[in-house]
């Protein structure tokens, strides 16, 4: 053989075993690209429902940041945390309060419950520095136990320790026990106010590991672990990750490599066997056909496995394609979805814009974030963001849909949570400041008639069992229902509901109510009419109404949010009474102490005064017959009259002083001056009266309530029988004088106003009752001060 020919032959089997290797070494390549892909297809799903956990965390926490003001209960944060978590598959929450050693005992009196171990509800956390218990809890596993020491699953600790510098969400390690699911926990500080004092904690959100494999399609032989290496392959070279970082957390998805099987694995061979030039015509071609292959299939597995609705609609409005998305999003099977045009499916309200917007990609736009309202299955409608993109030749768009009714429903309701504190804060400092009612009811209905967007609002008071009174009235048509307007509320309406059941009630069906506010709102349109009872201190006041003329209902948390503002009524309303029972009392006591020192003074001036003057006349004019012969006994018989009128003055001023205050109460205390009283009466009266001396004040007030107490029982009761007992009860002298008259006495009459005045001065209470076995019941309570009530 010639050296040309064996240098070409040598050339030929050179590029033949390079061909070979070459080959070998891109199928190899592809093998592991194809690996990668896969982890990164799979990462992207997994880090956005981690992404959407953080946020959903967040949320938690901002909504503990704007309740602030009032605190929030476990019923709260579980209603709370199952509307927003359980659409996303997370199953738990929770807010965790910080607490120190010293503290726990104090925090588990005050929870009624011991702090336990994770895993073990019956076993007490063992002794710490310092704990992070669930005060609040959603209810479900990890999260279902209060009192569970967070502090101790893996993590949690460090966790929070980020989060607080700067206040953002903190991600711990994947974790499992056999007490819980594989998962991990989002930590987001949160304060709260409970008993009036506002507590450190945390907002704390379980994710499982299995609704982030899910996300992904569990893919064979994925793995999800908490990392900080670089994408790429492994270090042995036998598997391939993506790394991703959320929540100040890194995280891996881990897939092992594909080996090189089949066709791809056999081409080399086949260039090798078949010789120099089919070998490079076919590695050529299996390489480009194995990468038009495989790039396809990627393609075909994001089209398939993404969480995000994919859609593939031509410029005559109807979809010619569609990713399994649809049915999780929308509930609709891929048939039934693409045999009907996309703009019936659109949200009435929505369909204008879609079919702009729609156009606007027809002409060559790009839509990068637009907004519309598809109908779900189920009559629902759903919020998808969507990107477009046209394809102008073939007269298609591409377009991914990301569903955000979730995250828009915690927005608006952040943003609805937001307005309605804002109105609460807002009502409360008119109370605060001592505002009058009427402001405070005309700001309530004011604020309803917004925050609920209500065509009307009003507040009534009742009058009796047919009248309520208008007291406060918003609507587009005031002159209606003006303010003093009294309206009869006999049949079927909201007054006559809540005035009977002491409810909040709903109507909807206003052609079979009448009477009341009824009759008023139903010339406005109303369809729909919610109330909700005022109650001041234990007593049905009076009823809130709101209307609405819409189709629509209100929200099903109508009936609650209108009762927060009810509360801020009872407290208006009580606090005027209040002030308007203490000016009363106020100026009774005033005038009742002047008529006092007048009738003193009148006393004084027209008998003791008066009879020591005529006693001084007489003195004197004896004074002058002594100057001459007392032959007839004149001195002798002035000196004896103006000894008389002496004595007689005297005695009167004793009598007035003992009107006054009575000295034997003064010397003897309340159990000697109620003896003196039970003396001048002809009725028997049993005593169960302690000998302890009580401050001067109290001892007075005491023995008016008997004596007044006992005037009345002889003037008015025609009793048999009177029983008198004071005794020393938690702080306080407390008296009972009961008979067995006839009852019915006046808590109105003047002496029994005469002595409420004085107890209520004292801060005490009195009490006007008729018992069971009929008469009447006098019962008042007199605070002591501390020292004596020890």
């Amino acid at each position: 053989m010639r050296a040309r020919h064996l240098a070409g032959v040598a050339l030929i089997l050179g590029l033949t075993i390079a061909g070979f290797f070459v080959t070998r070494a891109l199928t190899q390549r592809d093998a592991r690209r194809d690996s990668e892909r896969r982890a990164e297809v799979a990462a992207g799903p997994i880090r956005g429902r981690l992404e959407q956990a953080t946020s959903l965390t967040q949320s938690l926490r901002l909504y503990m940041a704007n309740a602030g003001g009032t605190g929030v209960r476990s019923g709260q944060l579980t209603r709370t945390a199952l509307r927003w978590l359980s659409p996303a598959d997370f199953p738990a929450a929770a807010w965790a309060e910080q607490v120190q050693a010293a503290d726990r005992t104090a925090y588990e009196r005050r929870t009624d419950g011991p702090i336990v171990t994770p895993g073990e509800p019956s076993r007490r956390a063992p002794p710490s520095a310092s704990y992070l218990p669930a005060t609040l809890v959603s209810g479900f596993a990890p999260l279902g136990v209060r009192g569970v020491d967070l502090r101790r699953e893996p993590g949690i600790a460090a966790a929070l320790v980020r989060a607080l510098s700067p206040s953002t969400v903190a991600a711990t390690p994947i974790t499992g026990t056999r007490d819980r699911p594989s998962g991990l926990f989002l930590v987001a500080p949160a304060t709260n106010l409970i008993d009036g004092v506002l507590r450190p904690g945390a907002v704390v959100v379980f994710v499982p590991e299995a609704t982030l494999r899910a996300a992904a399609g569990t893919p064979p032989g994925m793995r999800l672990v908490s990392a900080g290496r670089s994408s790429g392959a492994v270090a042995d070279g036998s598997d391939v990750r993506k790394d991703f970082s959320v929540a100040g957390r890194d995280f891996a998805v881990v897939m092992p490599r594909e080996s090189v099987s089949g066709p791809a694995a056999a081409v080399p061979w086949i260039i090798l066997a078949a010789g120099l030039a089919l070998s490079l015509l076919a590695t050529g071609l299996g390489v480009n056909a194995g990468r038009r292959a495989k790039a396809q299939a990627e393609v075909d597995r994001i089209f398939d496995l993404s969480s995000d609705l994919i859609t593939v609609a031509d410029f005559d409005g109807h979809f010619t394609r569609v990713n399994p998305a649809l049915e999780q999003i929308l509930g609709y099977k891929r048939e039934a979805f693409l045999a009907r045009p996309y703009l019936e499916l659109v949200h009435p309200d929505d369909r204008d814009r879609t079919a702009a917007q729609a156009a606007e990609i027809a002409r060559g736009t790009q839509a990068l974030s637009f907004e519309n309202r598809y109908r779900h299955k189920d009559g629902s409608y759903r919020v998808l963001e969507w990107t477009a993109t046209p394809v102008l030749e073939d007269g298609l768009m591409y377009s991914v849909a990301r569903d955000v009714t979730a995250r828009r429903q915690a927005e608006a309701e952040r943003e609805q949570l937001a307005a309605e504190q804002a109105a609460l804060r807002r009502v409360a400092t008119l109370v605060a400041e001592g505002a009058s009612p009427d402001v405070v009811l005309d700001a309530v209905a004011a604020e309803m008639e917004r925050l609920l967007v209500a065509d009307a609002v009003a507040v009534g008071r009742y009058e009796s069992e047919e009248e309520v009174t208008v007291v406060a009235h918003r609507s587009s048509e005031p002159q209606l229902a003006p303010v003093g307007t009294r309206l009869n509320y006999e049949g079927h309406n909201i007054s006559a509901i809540v005035r009977r059941t002491g409810r909040p009630v709903r109507l909807a069906a206003l052609s079979e109510a009448s009477g009341g506010f009824v009759d008023v709102f139903r010339s406005l349109g109303s369809r729909v009419l919610v109330g909700t009872p005022i109650v001041v201190e234990g007593r049905l006041w009076g009823t809130m109404v709101a209307s609405w003329n819409s189709e629509e209902p209100p929200s099903a948390d109508t009936e609650e949010r209108m009762a927060r503002f009810a509360g801020l009524l009872e407290t208006a309303i009580a606090n005027a009474d209040a002030r308007n029972q203490l000016t009363t009392s106020r100026a009774r006591l005033v005038t009742a102490a002047d008529e006092a020192r007048r009738r003193l003074a009148r006393d004084l001036h027209d008998g003791a005064q008066q009879r020591l003057v005529h006693t001084t006349i007489m003195l004197k004019l004896a004074r002058r017959a002594f100057d001459g012969a007392d032959a007839d006994g004149k001195a002798k018989s002035l000196v004896d009259e103006a000894l008389e009128q002496a004595e007689r003055s005297n005695a009167e001023l004793r009598e007035l002083a003992h009107g006054i205050l009575p000295d034997v109460l003064t010397r003897g205390g309340l159990r000697a001056g109620v003896h003196s009283v039970v003396a001048r009466i002809d009725l028997p009266v049993k005593l169960d009266i302690p000998d302890d001396r009580f401050p001067p004040e109290v001892e007075a007030s005491a023995y008016f309530v008997i004596a007044e107490a006992l005037t009345n029982v002889m003037k008015h009761a025609h009793a048999t029988s009177v029983k008198v007992i004071a005794s020393v009860n938690e702080g306080s002298l407390s008296i009972e004088v009961q008979d067995n008259g006839t009852g019915g006495a006046d808590p109105n009459g003047h002496g029994l106003v005469g002595i409420h005045d004085r107890v209520t001065a004292l801060g005490g209470r009195l009490e006007v009752g008729r018992p069971a076995g009929g008469g009447t019941l006098l019962a008042a309570t007199l605070p002591l001060p501390a020292v004596l009530s020890d």
